[in-house]
């Protein structure tokens, strides 16, 4: 087959199509390929929109989609459009300019001096043009996640199982540290721990402490979705709070304790899962829900358009 010259993001999508794939047979055969359970059609949809470059799935890619590797590596990414900075009237023959220098847009009519001189006169600029032109001291900045917001619930209290509880928290973890997810979770418990584990695995950068939030109601009032695993009167509080504060509620019955009964009562009671299909709350009951629970809390943040 001969292989067009395109963007990388384009080149994905045309050879996807030629292998007559849908996003999301793509997702389930690059999962069988590598092992991994947390890869969806939406992560699929990102790559051949330019907003990810799949480097670390690439020799996967290039496996599932019958291409050398080389062509894939060698794709160029498609340039994000960035938004321009506004520029203080008084260099308004400049404006342009200026903004396309200060977005990564250099043109050979603006010095660096010149736009030093438009910041002495009040021009804002974003933090990693400051730390270009070195008027910020320490490493730039690393984007932080601006995603849907995850509240983890839960604690090792006693009643809960701990087994349940370590086959989870690698799952989460995983799945919070490919995802921009932001996390929400009190200063002990689960939560702690999940980050934790992100830290010391995957070493994500500008992650140099893991802050936990005091309050039950801080710790969920601004989640998009709450994950109950284990815990103990603390944890169910929270949760009692999410059903009053009408948040969609994830709770794993394998890992005891709080989770596990307000897993039963959802059992019994059906508006405590809008959120949920049956078979998903079924997948919630096993014994081991890792792989599902990860599918499941990606679909309810990052819904089908």
């Amino acid at each position: 087959m001969e292989i067009p010259d395109l963007p990388l993001p384009d080149l994905l999508k045309y050879l996807r199509n030629a292998a007559r794939m849908t996003q999301a047979e793509e997702a389930e055969r690059l999962c069988e390929h590598t092992g991994t359970c947390t890869l969806t059609r939406h992560e699929v949809g990102r790559w051949e929109q330019g907003r990810v470059r799949p480097d670390a799935w690439l020799p996967a890619l290039a496996e599932v989609l019958g291409v050398d590797l080389e062509i894939l590596e060698r794709a160029p990414s498609k340039k994000e459009t960035t938004a321009s900075y506004p520029v203080p009237s008084s260099y308004s023959g400049q404006e342009a300019e200026v903004s396309r220098w200060v977005t990564g847009k250099r043109s050979g009519q603006v010095s660096d001096i010149d736009v030093l001189l438009r910041v002495a006169d009040g021009l804002q600029l974003p933090a990693a043009a400051r730390h270009a032109l070195g008027l910020a001291a320490g490493p730039a900045p690393s984007p932080r996640p601006t995603g849907p917001r995850l509240a983890i619930c839960g604690s090792r209290a006693p009643g809960t199982d701990p087994r349940a509880i370590d086959s989870v928290v690698p799952h989460l973890a995983r799945l919070l540290a490919v995802r921009p997810y932001r996390l929400n979770h009190g200063p002990v418990g689960i939560g702690i721990e999940i980050a934790t584990y992100i830290a010391d695995h995957y070493a994500p950068p500008g992650q140099g402490a893991a802050i936990g939030i005091f309050g039950h109601r801080n710790v969920i009032g601004d989640a998009d979705l709450i994950v109950a695993i284990g815990g103990a009167a603390g944890t169910a509080t929270e949760l009692d709070l999410a059903i009053t504060m009408r948040k969609p509620v994830i709770a794993i019955a394998a890992c005891g304790g709080a989770a596990a009964r307000f897993h039963a009562q959802a059992h019994t009671d059906p508006s405590l899962r809008p959120h949920l299909t049956d078979i998903q709350f079924a997948w919630l009951g096993e014994p081991a829900p890792g792989p599902h629970l990860t599918a499941i809390i990606t679909e309810l943040l990052e819904p089908a358009p």
